[in-house]
């Protein structure tokens, strides 16, 4: 979208910085039931080709995450973080 704006990599970073995103969530304890129908019923509307333009066009990227993958992703981005709010004595 911008190719002479360098990359976090291009820049010296090691890894990439947290961004923010937007997900869905059902509250705990949601019916097994339940979830069989909306995670797969999200995952065909996230992976939508047309709904895809229409969030590409307005500067976002569509990536479809399972359940686990989401979660992998909300562990990595506290502990990076935290990492930072450490080294920068924000946090203990």
């Amino acid at each position: 979208m911008f190719p002479n704006v360098p990359t976090i990599t291009d820049l010296g970073y090691k890894q990439e910085l947290v961004s923010s995103w937007f997900a869905l969530f059902a509250p705990a304890g949601i019916p097994e039931e339940a979830k069989k129908v909306l995670i797969p019923a999200l995952e065909k509307a996230i992976n939508d080709p047309e709904l895809k333009v229409k969030i590409e066009n307005r500067g976002y990227i569509s990536d479809y995450k399972s359940p686990d993958d989401l979660r992998k992703l909300i562990v990595s981005n506290e502990e990076t973080v935290r990492a930072i709010a450490i080294k920068v004595g924000l946090a203990k």
